[in-house]
């Protein structure tokens, strides 16, 4: 074994300094761990190539067991995680008639398992990455997958871009998020789930629509330029026009009213960047990032609170009594204001009680009460909402 890892490392060594990350084990399950293989090779590659992060990516099972509890600790030497699940934002799972698995397994959302990975990067350190998707699967029509199966079409196509700018905008505005690792590119055939041959269809095959938005948040990645990429309302990132046809839910995206202003340079509103009623995080995060002197968070057809959306937003909030909120305000003239409406039960109002001070308001993700102190993610306190 030693004298296979010599010989490897010799022929790597001379290419370490253009290696951006290893990756020993794709999905490790909890007996390589336990076992001490996973940890015998990330104790290798960290002896051969210190400054090299070690990356792993896992599945959502592993996810669902680090928030029981009960899944092993990763090796100390792994410095970025993160897991896949493909077609998966916050659609429900299903399994179609070939066995494929679609949406999220056991419906945990992606916003949900990645708040775990990211709070467990957070106490062990390290970094987060996201793996967007980038893979359609189609059963194939004989063993050897000789007859390429059709892949989604442009109009299809469009969910993956809603997931994959989902994906975009949680790392773009996550400081603990250091990579976008696309799977996956090239297209290749597989055993399938319930017998014969699958084709993976990457994105090389969905290049329509699909290819393009990718190539252009990695050209604002690379470029430096995600910030302003981040303040293209979510219809303009596409770029692409294609025949009008059924689009699944989620990617539908409600356009901003009539009268509301997205060129302001001093107010983010995030109908700008659209809204989902069933998940428009991705909107409040891109106006959250502009760091403009006003962000807006209007009602539009559905209380925001009624998504996940403000989950980032509330779960980070700091409450200030009524009464000190003038103070807070006239000490914080450089901070950002966030103006939010006020609801219960789906209705505006603005009649709630203000909470007590140092009062930690998760009920406001469930539909509670605004009128809270907010702060940017990964800020310091802001002033006092409006």
């Amino acid at each position: 074994m030693r004298q296979e890892w010599a010989q490897y490392w010799s022929i790597v060594k001379p290419h370490a300094s253009h290696i951006r990350a290893f990756y020993p084990f794709d999905e490790p399950q909890a007996s390589v761990i336990t076992n001490g293989a996973f940890g015998t090779i990330c104790k290798a590659l960290k002896g051969a190539s210190p400054m090299t992060p070690i990356l792993t990516v896992l599945d959502p099972a592993a996810v669902e067991a680090i928030e029981l509890g009960t899944w092993p600790e990763l090796p100390p030497e792994v410095d970025w995680i993160g897991f896949d699940n493909y077609g998966c934002w916050n659609e429900s799972w299903s399994v179609d008639a070939d066995g494929f698995g679609h949406g999220c397994w056991h419906n945990r959302t992606m916003p949900h398992n990645l708040g775990v990975l990211d709070r467990l990067v957070e106490s062990r350190g390290g970094r987060l990455v996201v793996v967007p998707d980038g893979m359609a699967e189609r059963k194939c029509g004989n063993a050897n997958c000789t007859d390429v199966p059709t892949p989604p079409t442009p109009d299809q196509q469009r969910a993956w871009v809603t997931r994959d700018q989902h994906f975009f905008t949680y790392c773009a505005t996550n400081p603990r998020c250091v990579a976008m690792l696309v799977f996956t590119y090239n297209s290749v055939s597989s055993p399938a789930p319930q017998g014969g041959s699958e084709m993976i269809v990457g994105v090389n095959q969905m290049s329509e629509v699909l290819l393009p938005v990718l190539k252009k948040m990695g050209t604002a990645i690379k470029m430096g330029g995600v910030a302003e990429l981040l303040l293209e309302p979510q219809q303009a990132i596409t770029n692409i026009k294609t025949d009008d046809a059924t689009v699944s839910p989620q990617a539908k995206v409600t356009p901003p009213p009539q009268g509301v202003k997205c060129n302001d340079p001093a107010v983010a509103n995030a109908a700008c960047f659209g809204f989902d009623p069933m998940d428009s995080t991705a909107a409040v995060r891109a106006a959250l990032a502009t760091n403009k002197s006003k962000i807006v968070i209007p009602h539009m057809s559905g209380p925001y609170a009624n998504t996940v959306l403000l989950r980032h937003f509330i779960l980070k909030t700091i409450i200030l009594p009524r009464q000190a909120r003038d103070e807070h305000r006239e000490n914080s003239k450089k901070i950002p204001c966030f103006q939010v409406d006020c609801w219960t039960d789906g209705r505006p109002s603005c009649d709630a009680p203000a909470a007590p001070e140092g009062h930690d308001d998760r009920a406001g993700a469930r539909g509670g009460d605004s009128g809270k102190a907010g702060r940017l993610p990964h800020e310091e306190p802001t002033a006092a909402l409006d």
